[in-house]
Parts: C-alpha cells; sequence; structure tokens
C-alpha cells in the first residue's frame, strides 16, 4: 500500500515576462537562485519554512533541489 501524497500549494509564474528569479533570501539583492520561465509552478515551501517576510513568500525549485524566496507581486496563486 502507498499512501497518497498530500496537494503541495505552489505559486505559477504568470506571464508575460522574461523570467522570475527566485532570491537566496528575501531582499531583491540576495543572490538569485534560478531563472524561471512563464507558467512554471513554483512549490511553497511549508513545513519547516522561515518566519514570514512582508511581500515575499518562500518557495522551492520545481525540483525540490533548493528552497528560496519570491516577491509576492511577480507570482500568480
Amino acid at each position: 500500500f502507498v499512501p497518497p501524497l498530500a496537494p503541495r500549494p505552489a505559486l505559477r509564474v504568470p506571464p508575460p515576462g522574461a523570467c522570475l528569479t527566485p532570491r537566496a533570501e528575501p531582499s531583491p539583492t540576495a543572490p538569485a537562485l534560478g531563472c524561471f520561465a512563464d507558467g512554471v509552478l513554483l512549490p511553497r515551501w511549508v513545513e519547516g519554512a522561515p518566519a514570514p517576510v512582508s511581500g515575499w513568500l518562500p518557495v522551492f525549485s520545481p525540483g525540490f533541489e533548493q528552497h528560496g524566496w519570491v516577491a509576492e507581486e511577480f507570482v500568480a496563486r
């Protein structure tokens, strides 16, 4: 028996735009962790996430290799 996986909340990179760059810290000057194209789903970092930061959302990269932050204004829920 394999238990079903609970769906993980995700954010979508909305079009149009070149790419979304999650940051290592909740700051526009923090190092970028990648560049994700329109329509990519970024899983929300829920369990064990740090305290909320106004205007920033904690996320994982699509393959769950890294966690980072994205500015709320650039993603669709």
